[in-house]
C-alpha cells in the first residue's frame, strides 16, 4: 500500500506535536511555531497517515522566492512506521510542490549520525553539499544536503 500523505490541516497540529515529541524526545517547536508554520507554509506542511487514520509522519517546507530555493524545514516520521515509505512519500510531495512554488531546487540540513535519514535523503537523489559544525549552535553540526530540481526531473522521465 502507498501511504497516503496529504495537507494539514489545523486539527493535525496536537497530532504532529506529539509525533514530533515522540521522534526527538522532546518538543522541537512550542505549539505556537507549529501554528506559524500553519499560517505561512499550509501549501508545504504535509502529513503521512496510516490505514487507520493516525498521523505517522510530517514535513514542513519553504521556498526561498528570490533564490528560487526551496527548503525542507523539518520532517519526521514514528519508529514503528519508517521502512514503510512514509518518509520518501513525505519528501517527494515536498520537493514536488516546491518545484510548482518556483524553487529550482530543494535544501535541507541533516545531523552527521542520523544514518537512515541520510540514506532516505540520498535515495530521493538528495547530495552532501556542505557541512556546518555548530548550524544550530555549539555541538550540533549538520550536513547540507541539496537536490537539482531539473536533473530529478530529467532522471525520472519527466
Amino acid at each position: 500500500m502507498v501511504p497516503l500523505v496529504r495537507l494539514a490541516t489545523l486539527r493535525d497540529l496536537d497530532a504532529i506535536m506529539c509525533v514530533d515529541t515522540q521522534i526527538f524526545e522532546k518538543p522541537t517547536y512550542p505549539r505556537v511555531v507549529w501554528r506559524q508554520y500553519f499560517d505561512l507554509y499550509a501549501p508545504l506542511l504535509f502529513v503521512a497517515e496510516t490505514e487507520s487514520g493516525e498521523i505517522a509522519g510530517y514535513g514542513v517546507g519553504a521556498v526561498a522566492r528570490e533564490e528560487r530555493r526551496g527548503w525542507i524545514l523539518t520532517m519526521g516520521v514514528r519508529g514503528e512506521s519508517r521502512r514503510s515509505r512514509y518518509g520518501r512519500q513525505i519528501v517527494d510531495c515536498l520537493i514536488k510542490s516546491m518545484g510548482r512554488d518556483g524553487a529550482t531546487s530543494v535544501s535541507l540540513t541533516v545531523k552527521p549520525t542520523n544514518e537512515p535519514a541520510r540514506r532516505l535523503y540520498e535515495g530521493a537523489g538528495f547530495a552532501e553539499v556542505g557541512s556546518e559544525p555548530a548550524y544550530f549552535g555549539e555541538g550540533e553540526p549538520r550536513l547540507i544536503y541539496q537536490i537539482a530540481l531539473a536533473s530529478r526531473s530529467k532522471s525520472l522521465g519527466r
